[in-house]
C-alpha cells in the first residue's frame, strides 16, 4: 500500500439514506438501509477511464467505516476510478444495511423531533485526514421510502457536521451526516393529555358541595387523586423512562399538583367555620382564583407547545430552503464542469431526432404509394 503523497488528504464523502425504519425511543436505535460513495485524490489515476475497475489494495486507502453501527444485516463494499475536471479520484462505494445507534433528546416529548446519524469515521488519526461532505454531489434521502410513517415524518433535507473524536492513539476525524425525523404528536394529544386535561379539571367541582360538609368534599378530591394516579400508570406505558422528565411528565405532575392543591384549600377553609361569613367569602375568592389557576396554565402549556412547534417548523423550512438551494448549485456545478456528458447527451437527442424524421419520411412514401 503506498503512503499518501501529502501530509493530509481529504475524504469526500456523500450518503444517500434509502430506507430509515423502525426508530425504538427507549432504545435509542433505528434501523437503516444506507448507500454512501467516499472518494480521494489519486494522482496515479488521471490516465485512466472513468468506472475503470482497479485493485484497491495497490492504493492509499483510508479505511473508512460507520461509527455508530451496532449491528450488519448486509453489507457490500466495491472500488471504482472517477475522473473531475481530469483528475483522479478513487472511489468506494458501499451498501450497509443494519441497525445504528442514536442519542435521542426527549426534553420535549411528544412534540419533539430526532436527528438520525450516520456517523463516519476512519482509522487514521486527523493530523492526516479529514472528512467533508461530498460537494460535488451532495447527499440525498428518499423520504417516500420511510416506512413508519404514521409514527414519525422525515423531513427532505440532509446536514453534515464534521468534528473529532478520541482514541486510544490521537483523535480520529468524524463526519455526521443525518437527516431528521419528527414525532407525530396526535396519539398523545388524544389519548394522554386531553383526557388529563378533563381530569384535572373536575377538583373545580367540589366546591358545589357545601363548605360546611368537608368530609364530602375530601372524598371527592381524594377520588379524583386516585383516578389521577390510575391514570399516570396507564400513560406510563406510553412515555419513554428517562431518568429526566419531558414536556409530558411536566404536563401529567403539574396537573395531579393542581388537584392537591383543590383538596388542602377544603382543610384550610374548615378551619374557619366559627366564622361564617369570612369562611363564605374565603371559599368564594378560592373557587374564583382555582379557575383562574386553572386556565392560565392551560392557555400556558398551550402556547409554550404551539411556540415550541413553529419555531421547530420554521428552522425546518430554512434548512429545507438551503439544502434545496445546495442541491440545485451542485447540479448547475455537474453541467458546467461536465460538457463532456452534456455534449453527449445533445448528440444523443439529434440522433433520436434524426431517426424519427428517418421512419416518418418512410411511413408517408409507404403511404403514398
Amino acid at each position: 500500500m503506498d503512503a499518501p503523497d501529502s501530509p493530509k488528504k481529504t475524504v469526500y464523502i456523500r450518503a444517500v439514506f434509502i430506507r430509515l425504519d423502525n426508530v425504538e425511543t427507549l432504545k435509542e436505535t433505528f434501523d437503516g438501509d444506507v448507500y454512501f460513495r467516499a472518494r480521494w485524490r489519486e494522482p496515479k489515476l488521471d490516465n485512466l477511464k472513468e468506472n475503470h475497475t482497479v485493485d484497491h489494495r495497490n492504493f492509499w486507502n483510508p479505511g473508512i467505516q460507520i461509527r455508530n453501527k451496532v449491528s450488519e444485516k448486509f453489507s457490500k463494499t466495491w472500488y471504482e476510478v472517477l475522473t473531475i475536471n481530469g483528475e483522479g479520484y478513487l472511489v468506494q462505494k458501499s451498501r450497509q444495511r443494519g441497525t445504528f445507534t442514536e442519542r435521542l433528546e426527549l426534553h420535549d416529548f411528544p412534540f419533539d423531533a430526532q436527528p438520525l446519524n450516520i456517523c463516519f469515521t476512519s482509522s487514521l488519526p486527523s493530523t492526516d485526514l479529514e472528512l467533508v461532505e461530498d460537494g460535488v454531489k451532495p447527499s440525498e434521502i428518499g423520504v417516500s421510502c420511510y416506512i413508519h410513517a404514521q409514527e414519525w415524518d422525515l423531513e427532505p433535507y440532509i446536514e453534515s457536521e464534521t468534528t473529532i473524536a478520541a482514541t486510544e492513539e490521537g483523535y480520529s476525524p468524524i463526519l455526521n451526516i443525518r437527516g431528521l425525523a419528527s414525532r407525530k404528536y396526535s396519539f398523545f394529544l388524544w389519548n394522554i393529555i386531553i383526557i388529563m386535561t378533563l381530569i384535572s379539571s373536575l377538583p373545580i367541582t367540589t366546591f358545589a358541595i357545601n363548605r360546611n360538609n368537608p368530609q364530602r368534599r375530601l372524598l371527592l378530591g381524594f377520588i379524583l387523586a386516585l383516578t389521577g394516579v390510575a391514570f399516570r400508570f396507564m400513560a406510563n406505558q406510553s412515555i419513554p423512562k428517562i431518568p429526566y422528565q419531558t414536556l409530558l411528565d411536566r404536563y401529567l405532575l403539574i396537573s395531579m399538583l393542581f388537584n392537591y392543591l383543590v383538596c388542602i384549600w377544603h382543610i384550610i377553609v374548615s378551619r374557619f367555620e366559627d366564622d361564617r361569613d369570612s369562611q363564605s367569602s374565603m371559599d368564594l375568592y378560592a373557587f374564583i382564583a382555582t379557575i383562574i389557576i386553572y386556565v392560565a396554565y392551560q392557555l400556558s402549556f398551550l402556547i409554550i407547545v404551539t411556540i415550541k412547534i413553529l419555531l421547530r417548523r420554521r428552522k425546518i423550512r430554512e434548512k429545507v430552503e438551503a439544502y434545496q438551494t445546495s442541491l440545485q448549485s451542485a447540479n448547475e456545478a455537474v453541467q458546467v464542469t461536465n460538457p463532456i456528458k452534456a455534449n453527449k447527451l445533445q448528440k444523443r437527442q439529434t440522433v433520436a431526432k434524426f431517426s424519427h424524421l428517418i421512419l416518418k419520411s418512410s411511413y408517408e412514401k409507404e403511404k403514398a404509394e
